[in-house]
């Protein structure tokens, strides 16, 4: 499925093909106060990094809100969600932790 919708141009880059490209809406939100709603998915790596316990508390809420059942929140490598977040279920896939908002009626 990668290689049919995501391929390396001449210069080594990835590049998103664009049947897929124009399904998708890129962009760029304060993650304090994302006002977007219904994402899919959501790659927010390498930033918790920068907050302190409150500040990825409050980041936390906010992206769980933007996301639509069952869609996916990423995390850098080495980051993961260090507060109780009833909504989202972490998954392991490969070295990364993603989350992902489970379906209504789904707890555990």
């Amino acid at each position: 499925m990668l290689m049919r919708h995501i391929s390396k141009n001449g210069d080594e880059k990835w590049r998103v093909e664009s049947e897929v490209w124009r399904k998708v809406t890129f962009r760029h939100e304060n993650i304090l106060e994302a006002k977007h709603r219904e994402m899919d998915l959501i790659l927010c790596r390498n930033v918790m990094i920068y907050f302190d316990q409150p500040g990825i508390e409050r980041m936390v809420e906010v992206l769980t809100r933007s996301l639509r059942r069952g869609g996916v929140l990423i995390v850098g490598e080495s980051e993961y969600l260090a507060c109780e977040v009833p909504e989202l279920e972490r998954v392991r896939y490969n070295r990364t932790t993603v989350y992902r908002k489970r379906k209504a009626g789904s707890h555990k």
